[in-house]
């Protein structure tokens, strides 16, 4: 009943689930466009007799579980999943997906989720963006960068955090 009153509902739900929507204001705009673009680089594509866009985020999360899981290691590899993340899902879902969700009166669960997924996303950045240690400091000695803000940039964009679930017991305690 909840994700009917938050992602469903009667003519326009009142959150939207797709990227172009948070990117650019408005369905079907230049975002879907890029990503249509990289997915058939990557030899993808969204089956017809489906009426969701690609950047859905259902959608998207399932070609980051196809990159990070894949066989193919000249598609399915770690730059690939890097550049995707950062690109399609990463400036849009912890930030305005989940401020939308946790906005709305009626969202119960899924207000607790998307406070769950914005708190696992800002452990793996560096502030502005998350809560991780400023340690960069001392990585961005040893990596012999000699600007701090350089090397937080840096690291920002190049990190993806995601979470693993290995067993069944872990499923149950969800």
């Amino acid at each position: 009943e909840e994700y009917e009153s938050l992602f469903v509902g009667i003519g326009k739900p009142d959150v939207l689930l797709y990227g172009s929507h948070h990117l650019a204001g408005a369905l079907n705009e230049k975002p879907l466009v890029a990503l249509r673009t990289d997915l058939a680089e990557l030899g993808l594509a969204r089956d017809a007799t489906i009426g969701e866009t690609e950047d859905h985020v259902s959608f998207l999360f399932e070609v980051m579980r196809y990159l990070i899981a894949g066989d193919d290691v000249a598609v399915c590899n770690l730059e690939r999943q890097r550049r995707f993340f950062r690109i399609h899902i990463q400036p849009w879902v912890a930030g305005s997906l989940c401020d939308a969700v946790q906005q709305h009166p009626r969202a119960r669960l899924y207000a607790a989720l998307a406070a769950f997924t914005r708190a696992f996303v800002q452990v793996g950045k560096y502030p502005p963006l998350g809560d991780r240690s400023i340690g960069a400091h001392r990585a961005g000695m040893l990596a012999r960068v000699p600007d701090q803000k350089l090397y937080i940039a840096d690291a920002n964009a190049g990190t993806i955090t995601f979470a693993m679930i290995e067993s069944r017991a872990a499923m149950d305690n969800l």
